[in-house]
């Protein structure tokens, strides 16, 4: 968010404009892709956004990032396989995000 705390450049141009095209194409497949592709290019979007910011160097994974990481493969396991389950694992996910926001806006 621009005006927060910590105003750094996390991605490369390249590395910016690489995401947005994967980002943009994304939605534009999502409108004919099977069902579960959606969840799929979304986790693959945050993988490829906590690799840039962590080789960026500016940012050191705390251990969020490696747990985010572990439950984003517990859902890439479970699409078309368990939906019940793949829903509470994202949830697990977004809690850990949550959390972790939460605690980054307190300082």
């Amino acid at each position: 968010m621009l005006g927060s705390m910590n105003e750094k450049l996390v991605l490369t141009e390249d590395g910016f404009y690489d995401l947005l095209g994967f980002l943009v194409t994304s939605a534009q497949l999502a409108l004919t892709d099977p069902e579960e592709y959606p969840v799929l290019r979304l986790v693959d979007a945050s993988y490829r956004l906590m690799k840039a910011v962590v080789q960026s160097g500016q940012i050191v994974d705390e251990g969020l990032l490696t747990e985010l990481q572990a439950k984003l493969d517990e859902c890439v396991e479970l699409v078309g396989t368990d939906e019940d389950k793949l829903k509470s694992e994202l949830d697990n996910a977004v809690l850990l995000m949550t959390r972790a926001m939460i605690k980054r806006s307190k300082g």
